[in-house]
């Protein structure tokens, strides 16, 4: 499928529709949580982290835009949250998010298939190592973030 196809450029509108709307439900979520300047951070941070990590395990790869990392790294960040709250429904709710994400990695790597989209088109690779850095960045920001910014601060569970 050549980029400039409509049928490129329609699975292309229709993926950053989905991410759009993602990010933006995640923000309303952490918006209670993180400023605005600390969720522009644990973006940047995660996307510099999956460009890398492309670049080292995927030479080959010439074009990265890296929207589905950030997701995983934000859904890394509602894992560590959820997983950090009292009731044991959230606990739960975060440990069924990871495993779920394991399953999604293997299904991916074994098959070299993408989960969501049947169809990626010419030119257009998985990248399951992408998604687990930004996830493992995303879990690694909302620890840290946990561990100290979260410290100075008093902590709210009604959120």
């Amino acid at each position: 499928m050549p980029f400039h196809s409509l049928e490129f450029q329609t699975y292309v509108r229709r993926h950053i529709f989905f991410l759009a709307l993602s990010y933006l439900c995640l923000f309303f979520r952490f918006k209670k949580r993180y400023s605005v300047a600390q969720y522009l951070v644990y973006l940047f941070i995660p996307s510099i982290v999956a460009t890398n990590a492309v670049l080292i395990f995927n030479p080959e790869i010439k074009f990265y835009r890296g929207l589905s990392a950030l997701d995983w790294a934000l859904y890394g960040i509602l894992m560590v949250q959820l997983f950090y709250r009292k009731h044991w429904v959230w606990k739960t709710g975060a440990v069924f998010m990871f495993i779920l994400f394991i399953i999604k990695i293997i299904y991916q790597i074994k098959l070299k298939h993408s989960l969501f989209v049947p169809d990626l088109g010419t030119g257009i690779v998985n990248m399951p190592n992408a998604h687990i850095a930004g996830a493992i960045s995303g879990i690694a920001c909302a620890w840290i973030h946990r561990l100290i910014i979260d410290q100075k601060q008093p902590t709210f569970d009604a959120d």
